[in-house]
């Protein structure tokens, strides 16, 4: 096994023994390369009530072909399988080999590259099909005389991508494309109607400010320029936020 990875030693159920390291990337590099072709399968549930859907999703952005979004390190990989059994200390080295290749296996995973891109399109994708919470909220309907509407919080659920990613990474540490499953889980508003209740009465001293000032000056020519926002405006950007320790 001079130059070659040593017998028993797998990626899932792919056996790299036997192969020089080169053979080994070009292995991984071809996974890559089917990979990009035949995109990645995904299954999700929309409700209890229905059977799971597939769908196929590129690893290949659509307005660049030549960008892999996930793929696996074939350089950092081969080395690694390579190094299995040869921790340069003399008696180890020396029966290790032979326990890797006639009495047990040894199971490595190689190095996956996934691109935060790749999950921000995937969450762009399904963005349609994503009931996502709000907290309850004060809209401002008339200012003279002041009159306004609580809308109320509202439960939704979303898709886990956190734990999607960490599926995915899963079966790609051990080589699969196998489907993975999109989990679903439950999100609270932060922030509900009763929350907005004792503040409803000090709405009218908010309003009562007056013009919010703006300025800037632009750094080249020190000229100054300045703007001034009324309530009728400012009214559109009111949000209701929980404070840190509420």
């Amino acid at each position: 096994y001079k130059g070659k990875i040593f017998s028993g030693v797998y990626v899932g159920e792919q056996n790299f023994g036997g192969m020089t390291e080169m053979e080994a990337k070009e292995f991984i590099e071809n996974f890559n390369n089917r990979m990009a072709k035949e995109s990645l399968d995904f299954n999700f549930q929309r409700d209890k009530d229905s059977g799971n859907q597939h769908f196929k999703f590129s690893v290949v952005p659509a307005d660049d072909s030549s960008v892999e979004m996930i793929r696996l390190n074939s350089d950092t990989s081969a080395a690694k399988l390579m190094a299995v059994g040869r921790s340069g200390n003399f008696f180890k080295d020396l029966w290790q080999p032979l326990y890797f290749g006639l009495v047990y296996s040894i199971t490595e995973s190689v190095d996956v590259v996934i691109d935060e891109k790749f999950i921000a399109s995937l969450q762009k994708y399904m963005a349609g099909l994503r009931d996502q919470p709000y907290n309850a909220s004060i809209k401002i309907t008339n200012m003279f005389p002041l009159a306004y509407e609580v809308v109320p919080e509202h439960y939704g659920v979303d898709f886990d991508f956190e734990r999607l990613e960490t599926d995915l990474q899963k079966n790609l540490f051990s080589m699969s494309l196998a489907s993975v499953f999109i989990h679903k889980k439950e999100f609270k508003p932060e922030v509900s109607v009763a929350d907005l209740e004792p503040l409803l009465g000090k709405l009218p001293n908010v309003l009562n400010y007056g013009d919010l000032g703006l300025n800037f000056i632009d750094p080249q020519t020190k000229r100054r320029r300045d703007w001034g926002i009324g309530p009728t405006l400012y009214t559109d950007w009111l949000e209701v936020r929980r404070e840190n320790g509420g």
